[in-house]
């Protein structure tokens, strides 16, 4: 692929604009873990359990895969962890990807 494709103008796809998304903060062994993991794996699970009149609960289980992803001498890390939940209000929030090539 040229540079020049790279920078090529095109429209931008808002067709999914109104789906809802998820920004998620995780501790930085589970986003190195993730790091290592192939893009043809699961990399967990997530269950969200929502009770009348109280805010959701989110829990993450990471899969066996990714628990294994572990160098030598490094640390296990937790299987299950619990996400807290927080509204954002009053904001915009917008995600781009830039698709860069090393040469």
């Amino acid at each position: 692929m040229s540079t020049q494709n790279l920078h090529a103008d095109r429209d931008l796809d808002l067709s999914n604009a109104t789906r809802g998304v998820w920004l998620v903060k995780v501790p930085k062994y589970i986003a190195n873990r993730w790091e290592k993991a192939p893009g043809t794996i699961e990399v967990g699970k997530l269950k969200i359990t929502k009770n009348q009149g109280q805010k959701a609960q989110v829990s993450l289980s990471l899969s066996e895969s990714v628990l294994c992803l572990k160098e030598p001498g490094e640390e296990n890390i937790p299987k299950d962890h619990r996400l807290d939940v927080s509204m954002v209000t009053k904001q915009t929030l917008g995600v781009f990807s830039h698709y860069s090539r090393e040469y």
